[in-house]
C-alpha cells in the first residue's frame, strides 16, 4: 500500500487499507482517514473509476490502491486505482479518482485499459501550491499529453484564510441587553492562528445612549472558524426608530485577509409601543400655593393593558428639608386613562432666596412594550414670594405649625376638619404663652401616636426591623431616612384618616407594599429563598427582638402551607407583615420608634448615635412620657428645626 499522508496541521492522517472493503463481487482497497483530534475513523466509499472494469458487468471485479496524495489542508485526496474484471484477469483499467472531503464531489480520470495485465496504475505525483495534480501513465490517452508520460489536473486552488462577518442575531431587541454579531474564518490554513480587529460606531444609534461603544480584537485558535462580538446595548426606554450600529473589520494576522463582507450592521430593534413623557418640560408655582404640579401623559393605544411609571424628586437649587417635601411613587394609568397629576408639597417659609428649582425623574416604565416618548426629567420652579428680611419664623403661627407636621408626618395636605381641630387646640390658649407652649407639644406629639401614622410610618419602621435588623448601616435606627421616606409614602398613598374608604385604601396599600419589599434585591440577598419556611420565620422574628409564642410563630409558617422552601413570594410577604404587626414587636419598639421619628419628622435626617442614645435614654427614664420627658418640646423649639423655615 501507499505510505500514510498527514495534513499540514497534522490533525488528519490519510492511508490506504488492503482488502478495507468488500461487496458481492470481491475486495477492495480503501482509503481511511484518521481524525487525531477527536480519534474518528472515517472510511471513504468505494467508487470505481469511471468507465473502468469494475463498471462493465464482470461477476468479479476487485481494486487495488497504489499511490495516495492529499493536498495540504485535508480538502482533496488523490489515489490511482487499478481494478481487474473477471475469474482470471480479463480486463484490467488504472486510472486516478481524487475526492473533495469538503464538498464531498467525487471525479475519476480514465488514464489506461486492456485485456489482461500488463498496464501500470498512474502514479500521483505532487499538489503544487496553485493547486495542480501531477501523474504519469505507461501509454498515452487523450486525458493525458501526447507523449503519454505527463499530464495535469486543475482543481480549485486552497484559498488564503479568509476573516468576513457572517450571520447577525435577529431580531436583537433593546431589551436583550447584547446584540452578537459573528465572524467566520474560512480557507486554507484553518489550523493556525488568526486574529483580525474590529471596531463599532455610530450608524443611527448613539453610542453612550444606545450601545456601548466598542473595540477589540478576535482570535481563531487553530482549527476554530467562528468568533463573536458582543455588543452592549442600553435599553433607553424611549419610544424612537429602530436603530443601526455599524461594524468594521481590520489589520488581519496570520496568513489571513478580509473577505466579504468586512463591514456589517447591527439592527437594534424597537421594543416601546406606547410612551410615557412630561406634558411640559418644566413646571412653576408661587411658593405661596403651597405646591407645585406636574403632569406625565401616555400617548399610544395599550388597548386593556394597565401601564405604571415610578417617579421621584430630587435636589436642585431647592432643599427637601426646608423648600419642599420629596416625594416618590407610582403613578398608574387604568385602561383609558391618559394622564396622571402629582403634586409636589412646598413649604412657603420667609426667606429672601430667590426662584429654586427641584426636578423629578420618570422610571421603570410597564409593562413591557411602555417607554418614554422624550425626556425622563422636568424641573419644577419654587417662585419666592418673600422680598425683605424676615421679623419673624412662620412656625410659630399655629397655622404653618400644623400644616407643618401634615406635610412631615402625614405627606399630605391637611383634611379641613383635622387642620381646623388642631389650630383651634392651639389658638384656644389665647395669649397664654405657657398654654400655647403645652399645647404645641401635645398637638406634635398627636401626630406621631396618631392611627394613620403608627399604621404606615410605625409599620415601616418596623418592618425594616424585621427584614434586616435593629442597625441599618451603623445608624442607631433600623432603617434610613431616604428608605424610610419611600416606604412610608407607598403606605400613605391616596390615604386620610377619618374619610370614606380609609381602611380599603390602607389594606391595598399594604398588601402592595409587602409584596415589593419581598421582592427587593437586598431582601432576597438577606433571605435567600432557599430557606426553609420556619428558617425565613424564625430569622424575622430574631431580627424583630422578639421571642414569639408557638401559635404566632405558626401562623406565619402556615402562610407557605406545605412547601419545603420559602421561595413563594406572596407567601413571604404576609409571613413578613405578620411579624411586622406583632403587636409585642411593636410594644417593645415603641420608644426607640418615637426618637427616630423626631429626627425623621424634624429634622428631616438620620439620628446621630448621641443624641438619639441621650434621648432614648430619658425618654425610657420617664416611663416613655414625652412631655416629663421634655423630648418633643427640645426638638420643635431647636434651632436645627426652626432654621428649616426661618431665623
Amino acid at each position: 500500500t501507499s505510505l500514510p499522508q498527514i495534513t499540514g496541521d497534522g490533525r488528519f492522517v490519510f492511508y490506504v487499507g488492503r482488502n478495507g472493503f468488500t461487496d458481492s463481487r470481491g475486495p477492495h482497497d480503501a482509503v481511511f482517514r484518521r481524525d487525531r483530534l477527536t480519534g474518528s475513523l472515517l472510511p471513504l466509499p468505494y467508487l470505481p473509476v469511471v468507465s473502468g472494469a469494475c463498471d462493465r458487468g464482470f461477476v468479479r471485479c476487485s481494486s487495488s490502491i497504489n499511490t495516495l496524495v492529499t493536498s495540504r489542508d485535508g480538502r482533496y485526496v488523490a489515489y490511482g486505482q487499478t481494478e481487474q474484471g473477471g475469474t482470471t484477469i480479463i480486463f484490467l483499467t488504472s486510472g486516478i479518482v481524487i475526492r473533495d472531503m469538503v464538498g464531498g464531489g467525487t471525479e475519476s480520470i480514465f488514464a489506461t485499459f486492456g485485456p489482461g495485465p500488463g498496464f501500470t496504475t498512474p502514479t500521483v505525483g505532487n499538489v503544487v501550491a496553485a493547486g495542480k495534480l501531477t501523474f504519469t501513465s505507461s501509454i498515452s490517452h487523450s486525458a493525458l499529453d501526447t507523449n503519454g508520460v505527463r499530464d495535469v489536473y486543475l482543481f480549485a486552488p486552497p484559498a488564503q484564510p479568509r476573516l468576513a462577518f457572517g450571520s447577525v442575531n435577529a431580531p436583537t431587541f433593546e431589551r436583550q441587553s447584547f446584540g452578537i454579531v459573528r465572524v467566520r474564518r474560512t480557507g486554507y490554513l484553518i489550523d493556525s492562528t488568526s486574529t483580525v480587529k474590529y471596531t463599532t460606531s455610530d450608524g443611527t444609534a448613539t453610542a453612550g445612549s444606545d450601545y456601548v461603544a466598542q473595540s477589540g480584537t478576535l482570535t481563531f485558535t487553530p482549527g476554530a472558524t467562528v468568533a463573536e462580538i458582543s455588543i452592549q446595548l442600553i435599553d433607553d426606554k424611549l419610544v424612537e426608530p429602530d436603530e443601526t450600529v455599524n461594524l468594521t473589520l481590520s489589520d488581519p494576522t496570520g496568513s489571513s485577509t478580509l473577505g466579504t463582507p468586512s463591514t456589517t450592521t447591527l439592527n437594534i430593534l424597537n421594543d416601546e409601543l406606547y410612551s410615557l413623557q412630561f406634558s411640559a418640560p418644566s413646571y412653576s408655582a408661587s411658593e405661596a400655593e403651597g405646591g407645585i404640579s406636574f403632569t406625565v401623559t401616555l400617548l399610544g393605544n395599550p388597548g386593556a393593558t394597565t401601564v405604571s411609571v415610578d417617579y421621584a424628586t430630587s435636589d436642585g437649587t431647592a432643599n427637601e428639608r426646608s423648600d419642599y417635601i420629596t416625594q416618590s411613587g407610582t403613578l398608574t394609568f387604568e385602561p383609558g386613562a391618559t394622564s396622571q397629576t402629582v403634586r409636589i408639597l412646598v413649604v412657603d417659609d420667609n426667606l429672601v432666596e430667590g426662584d429654586e428649582t427641584l426636578n423629578v425623574s420618570l422610571s421603570n416604565p410597564q409593562p413591557l412594550g411602555a417607554g418614554f416618548g422624550g425626556s425622563t426629567s422636568a424641573q419644577l420652579k419654587i417662585l419666592d414670594n418673600d422680598t425683605s428680611p424676615p421679623t419673624s419664623n412662620p412656625i410659630d403661627g399655629s397655622q404653618f405649625f400644623v400644616r407643618q407636621h401634615y406635610l412631615d408626618f402625614l405627606n399630605r395636605e391637611p383634611d379641613p376638619s383635622g387642620f381646623q381641630f388642631w389650630t383651634n387646640e392651639i389658638e384656644g390658649c389665647g395669649t397664654d404663652a405657657q398654654c400655647r407652649e403645652v399645647k404645641r407639644v401635645n398637638v406634635s406629639a398627636a401626630f406621631f401616636l396618631s392611627i394613620e401614622f403608627q399604621r404606615t410610618g410605625v409599620l415601616a419602621y418596623l418592618t425594616n426591623q424585621a427584614a434586616y435588623g435593629p442597625s441599618a448601616n451603623g445608624s442607631p435606627a433600623p432603617v434610613l431616612y431616604g428608605q424610610f421616606i419611600r416606604d412610608v409614602q407607598r403606605l400613605q398613598q391616596n390615604l386620610v384618616f377619618g374619610q370614606p374608604g380609609f381602611d380599603a385604601q390602607l389594606e391595598a396599600n399594604k398588601q402592595g407594599y409587602f409584596a415589593g419589599f419581598v421582592a427587593r434585591p437586598e431582601f432576597v440577598a438577606a433571605h435567600p429563598t432557599t430557606l426553609t419556611p420556619e428558617q425565613f420565620v424564625d430569622a424575622l422574628f430574631a431580627n424583630a427582638g422578639i421571642t414569639p409564642s408557638a401559635s404566632e410563630r405558626n401562623a406565619a409558617i402556615s402562610e407557605f402551607g406545605s412547601a419545603t422552601t420559602s421561595v413563594n413570594q406572596p407567601a413571604r410577604a404576609r409571613a413578613l407583615r405578620r411579624v411586622a404587626e406583632n403587636f409585642s414587636f411593636a410594644q417593645k419598639e415603641f420608644n426607640r420608634a418615637f426618637v427616630t421619628m423626631e429626627y425623621f419628622g424634624y429634622l428631616r435626617r438620620d439620628p446621630d448615635a448621641t443624641g438619639f442614645t441621650f434621648w432614648l435614654g430619658k425618654l425610657n427614664a420617664f416611663g416613655g412620657d414625652f412631655v416629663l420627658a421634655e423630648m418633643v418640646k427640645a426638638f420643635i423649639s431647636s434651632s436645627e428645626y426652626r432654621q428649616r423655615f426661618g431665623q
